[in-house]
């Protein structure tokens, strides 16, 4: 017997069903991700946001590209579980060129977490969640993931099993063994 008030439990949601979903949603243009099943939307980020982005992306991917080590890529998504499914878009993400013979279909997402996480932090974001997100993508088997706060003009850096490093906008972002040899100011992809 149910009680009046219970609820009904919601059908999870699936990877492929995320991947699917058109403009038609209720979540129309919005950032859509899967958290253990569960459909998240959020709002899409602020000019300072997409220029911080764009700024990492050219820095990062010029050397990637140099130096053929792998990939780089902005707001696809990373499948990081499965059932439930978790599908998550970093704002970039690099995977290395050892592990991308493990992208099967480019048409979809990666299947598994990238080797760099760049999050880069917006306004309406809440440090809970912000954490929440870092200790998600660690779990995953992300190996380095940078979090940078354009406001406050720095960066805290998390690795597996290494305390989190905090950087200010004249210390060097590096890609230690996961980008081996990339470094930049952090002022560089603050700046335009």
């Amino acid at each position: 017997m149910t009680t009046p008030h219970a609820r009904p439990r919601r059908k999870l949601m699936t990877a492929d069903e995320l991947y699917t979903l058109d403009e038609w949603t209720p979540a129309g243009d919005k950032k859509c991700e899967l958290i253990a099943g569960r459909l998240v939307v959020g709002e899409p980020p602020g000019y300072q946001h997409g220029r911080v982005q764009i700024k990492l992306s050219y820095l990062l991917t010029g050397y990637v590209l140099r130096h053929r080590l792998g990939t780089v890529v902005a707001e696809s998504g990373a499948w990081l579980a499965r059932n439930p499914d978790t599908v998550v878009g970093c704002d970039l993400s690099f995977v290395s060129a050892a592990r991308l013979a493990g992208i099967v279909d480019e048409t979809r997402y990666i299947p598994f977490a990238p080797d760099l996480a760049v999050e880069v932090r917006s306004p309406g974001d809440r440090k809970g969640r912000e954490a929440t997100r870092v200790t998600r993508l660690i779990s995953a088997g992300v190996r380095l993931v940078w979090h940078i706060e354009p406001r406050k003009r720095c960066a805290t850096i998390h690795a597996p099993g290494v305390a989190p490093r905090s950087l200010g906008e004249d210390d060097r972002l590096d890609g230690r063994d996961v980008v081996p040899g990339f470094t930049c100011r952090l002022r560089d992809a603050l700046d335009w």
